[in-house]
């Protein structure tokens, strides 16, 4: 009999850990998601002039490219969230772009090397 509360004891924390996996997961994953599309939002320009240069590192890029007038304290609160919850990743990246490798087409900033 104590054997079986043993074995059921086993099979729920397991469970359980199983399910706080997935709940972190797909938090992460959401977080992760939720930053890139506030990124996204936030990489427009009229002018090659504006556009700046966000590092935040894996797994949102290497650099991604900014307004120069974007708030960016909502994306150092979830790229903080992310970080301090999820699993660390890490990858090598290129140098980023100088100012004068940066252009504005359509409204975006881009990179004029990988054009």
């Amino acid at each position: 009999m104590e054997k079986a509360y043993i074995v059921a004891i086993f099979v729920l924390m397991v469970f359980a850990a199983g399910i706080s996996y997935y709940t972190l997961t797909q938090s992460c994953e959401s977080t992760s998601l939720e930053l890139s599309k506030r990124l996204d939002l936030m990489n427009y320009c009229n002018d090659s002039s504006e556009c700046k240069i966000v590092s935040l590192g894996c797994p949102f890029g290497c650099y991604r490219f900014v307004n120069e007038n974007a708030n960016l304290s909502e994306i150092a609160e979830l790229s903080g969230k992310y970080k301090a919850n999820c699993p660390e990743c890490v990858y090598k990246c290129p140098i980023s772009p100088e100012q004068e490798q940066i252009s504005c087409e359509n409204n975006k900033c881009i990179d004029k090397r990988y054009e």
